[in-house]
């Protein structure tokens, strides 16, 4: 696939919700293009150098890297109980109260998620769409804003693997 052409900016983008197996999942309503993720590199894991009297010696991967990021929404409503708000998925309640884990089921297991970023390609003359999912991860409402207009504000980390365009693996134990 060549290069595309065409640069994209942020009415190209969204993020789609999911959990475990995908039962319940939704396209967030991201009308500011804000999504952001960080803390990419080759792989998944921190470098840790050693110097040996002030000196580089030698590099060794290290603990796992956890990515975190955020994007936010323009807020129509808080909560419903039939309709897909994004942060009743998040927050696993109404008409996601039954939402999975994709970390499982157990009781005590801390409630994740998937989040998949996809880009519009083709209808910019691109061979492909182009999008990568974050699997695992937490996410929770950080902030909640008044203005013109509402805005709330998720952040999140991911612990699992990245797959798709910008598949990136942790180093094997």
């Amino acid at each position: 696939m060549a290069l595309s052409d065409n640069i994209k900016n942020f009415t190209a983008g969204s993020i789609g919700v999911a959990d475990s197996g995908g039962t319940n999942s939704l396209t967030a309503d991201t009308d500011t293009g804000s999504f952001s993720v960080g803390e990419l590199q080759a792989v998944l894991n921190e470098v840790h150098p050693y110097f040996r009297r002030g000196r580089f010696k030698s590099a060794a991967y290290g603990e796992r890297i956890v990515p975190a990021g955020t994007f936010e929404a323009m807020v129509a409503q808080f909560t419903d109980a039939t309709a897909d708000v994004v942060q009743d998925l998040i927050l696993q309640r109404n008409k996601y109260s039954a939402a999975v884990s994709t970390l499982g089921s157990a009781a005590k297991t801390p409630y994740a998620l998937d989040l998949t970023f996809n880009m519009e390609g083709t209808d910019y003359g691109d061979s492909v769409d182009h999008s990568f999912t974050m699997h695992d991860c937490i996410v929770k409402v950080s902030e909640f804003s008044e203005g013109d207009p509402n805005m709330i504000k998720f952040s999140f980390v991911c612990l699992g693997e990245i797959t798709g365009d910008l598949a990136i693996d942790e180093l094997a134990a």
